[in-house]
């Protein structure tokens, strides 16, 4: 009988465990296209020199800039920013590769609406290089607090 209630307890919760899921949330990401300077502005050209993510559908952009906005979703999994895109990008997006990717030369502070949506305070997208892969980036991001484990992310500040 003890096996009986052993076994229903650990199946109720391993079920329970298994059924949890990240939720993802309705999102606009802006493309520039053009060659990132290294003053930080945009200079016409292929590639992908800034994206942006925001809660709404903006035509606010740089001066000049040659931009798309295409719908996506977001959500926050394992320490990572997962941001799918609903359509592929132009081809304009491509860079001297061939591939559609940016470069994050400092970090960009996610809006804070974003940021709460996602489930965090704060969050930003640390600098690297990143690829859209099958309509996909995978930002690597940090906040006030490890997005992966809840934990502090930096040093006490004294």
């Amino acid at each position: 009988m003890k096996r009986i209630y052993l076994t229903s307890a650990v199946f109720l919760m391993t079920s329970l465990i298994f059924s949890i899921h990240v939720q993802a949330i309705d999102i606009f990401l802006k493309i520039e296209f053009g060659q990132l300077t290294p003053q930080g502005n945009c200079e016409s050209g292929n590639g992908i020199c800034k994206v942006f993510l925001t809660t709404t559908n903006t035509t606010k952009s740089s001066a000049g800039a040659d931009f798309e906005i295409i719908n996506g979703e977001a959500k926050l999994k394992d320490g990572k920013l997962y941001v799918f895109i609903s359509k592929e990008i132009n081809e304009r997006g491509k860079g001297a590769r061939g591939i559609y990717s940016a470069t994050i030369k400092e970090n960009v502070i996610i809006e804070e609406a974003l940021s709460k949506q996602l489930g965090v305070e704060k969050l930003s997208i640390t600098p690297g290089n990143y690829e859209c892969n099958q309509k996909t980036f995978v930002f690597n991001v940090k906040g006030p607090k490890d997005v992966s484990t809840g934990q502090s992310s930096g040093k006490r500040q004294h």
